[in-house]
């Protein structure tokens, strides 16, 4: 028998560990992942400490996850090729629209991005403010208010609004700075494409990247409606 005992929450944060490398060995590099400070954001940040108590179980599976009130945390290789196909963003101003839990930002931050996140359901912003504060990304913002709000009005050099939408408002489009883009997912259900916006010259181009599936962002349902 060990002389000291291991303490249940170090036993979990072992588990836990275990399991979040699992999902990149699994998930990740399997599909085409590669890129060095992808991986290490993904196995330096646990997923399960954004995941709510009620979908544990399921934390490091390759599965969205429902968060309640229509909102949801993308699966884990739709999140790690959305990551990979971004330029270099340490350094970078990015803003992270539909930011659910605070995971995704919480990677941003770990490859060195100087990132926002936007979430307007009060309860949600909240949880992410204390996942993020739990994890030590206390410097972090989680902003809760729509596209609109002055909050917002500065541009980024990277916009990523996770989940589908049907269309990109143009209000959005123009906090993307000169040179800057968004990514998203374009469509709904079974049948989207992550795409890339770049701004060049004041013009705004679009390239279809890959395809991936996931809800509809809420307030994107329709071109007219864009409140998160």
């Amino acid at each position: 028998m060990p002389k000291t005992a291991v303490k249940t929450s170090e036993l979990n944060t072992l588990h836990a560990s275990v399991l979040n490398t699992h999902m990149v060995d699994n998930q990740l590099r399997t599909a085409g992942v590669f890129a060095a400070p992808v991986l290490d954001a993904f196995l330096s940040v646990q997923r399960g400490a954004f995941v709510p108590a009620a979908s544990q179980s399921i934390a490091y599976s390759d599965s969205i996850i429902s968060i309640g009130a229509g909102r949801f945390m993308l699966a884990p290789l739709v999140l790690g090729k959305i990551l990979q196909a971004l330029p270099n963003v340490n350094g970078k101003s990015v803003a992270v629209y539909g930011a659910a839990t605070g995971y995704s930002v919480a990677l941003l931050a770990h490859m060195g991005a100087q990132v926002v996140a936007v979430q307007s359901h009060p309860e949600i912003a909240q949880f992410a403010r204390n996942a993020l504060a739990s994890t030590g990304f206390v410097s972090i913002p989680v902003v809760e208010c729509g596209i609109e709000a002055p909050e917002m009005q500065k541009q980024f050099e990277i916009i990523i609004i996770e989940g589908s939408v049907h269309a990109v408002p143009q209000v959005i489009l123009d906090k993307i700075s000169e040179g800057g883009q968004l990514l998203t997912i374009i469509g709904a259900g079974h049948m989207g494409s992550v795409t890339r916006f770049i701004k060049t010259d004041g013009n705004v181009s679009r390239t279809t990247l890959f395809e991936a599936s996931a809800p509809v962002v809420p307030g994107f349902e329709a071109p007219d409606q864009f409140v998160f």
